[in-house]
């Protein structure tokens, strides 16, 4: 049976050719390393692993040393920003129903035939019924409400959610920890009947993701770093323009 991730799926909306490029291959900037770092250190804690002080430890341990050229402001405002919320009750071992969770979902093409639709949530909880995923990448850019509800991953992750927790509807809260601001959270209710409009959006994506031989590019935020870009029609094009 065909399988892909949301992951797949919203690197094939954004440009199909650089969905091609395996991940391993693609320049890491130091945000997107400290990114992932931090999400390590929520998950460690989330599972009850490492202590407050030890998750905070391990994102000390772990920073990317190589990259002397930063300045040291940085590695403070990130641990003071990951102290806030490592050391906060909200990721105490228990409290979740279920945390850095992989799921799987059986769905159908547009032509009848079955695929999995897979992905992982961060954190799941009964009373009241929310959905957390908190965002550590390197945009720490907060997207309004309305592109949040219609994106691949809410209607996916909302979906296992509904099945896990057999209800009807799920409070969903993406979170940006390192984002300075006191509001950095975006939090709206998912109802079942929207969230079953959005995923056979989903496999209309999933159907051309599965038939598209092409795989032509499209212009996006990253064709400045795509390992890609120099072959790249899209990219030239627009440096041609530019020049």
């Amino acid at each position: 049976m065909k399988r892909v991730s949301v992951t797949q799926l919203r690197e094939y909306e954004l440009c199909p050719k650089r969905q091609q490029v395996p991940y391993a291959q693609r320049a890491k900037t130091l945000e997107q390393i400290v990114g992932t770092l931090c999400h390590e250190a929520i998950h460690l804690r989330l599972k009850g692993r490492y202590s407050a002080e030890e998750s905070i430890r391990h994102i000390v341990d772990k920073w990317p040393t190589r990259h002397t050229d930063d300045s040291d402001e940085y590695f403070r405002a990130t641990l003071w920003k990951m102290e806030r919320l490592l050391t906060s009750d909200r990721l105490e071992h228990g409290r979740y129903v279920t945390s850095e969770s992989t799921f799987v979902l059986q769905r159908w093409l547009e032509s009848g035939e079955p695929y999995l639709l897979s992905g992982r949530i961060d954190a799941l909880q009964h009373s009241p019924n929310q959905l957390t995923d908190w965002k550590c990448g390197a945009s720490q850019f907060i997207p309004h409400e309305t592109e949040l509800r219609s994106s691949i991953a809410t209607i996916a992750y909302s979906k296992f959610a509904l099945l896990r927790l057999r209800t009807y509807h799920i409070r969903v809260t993406f979170e940006w920890p390192l984002n300075i601001r006191e509001a950095n959270a975006v939090s709206f209710t998912m109802e079942d009947e929207d969230i079953e409009q959005g995923l056979l959006g989903i496999d209309a994506l999933a159907t051309r993701y599965f038939y598209d031989v092409l795989r032509a590019p499209r212009e996006n935020r990253f064709c400045n770093s795509c390992i890609v870009n120099t072959t790249c029609p899209v990219w030239v094009e627009k440096r041609g323009q530019a020049s």
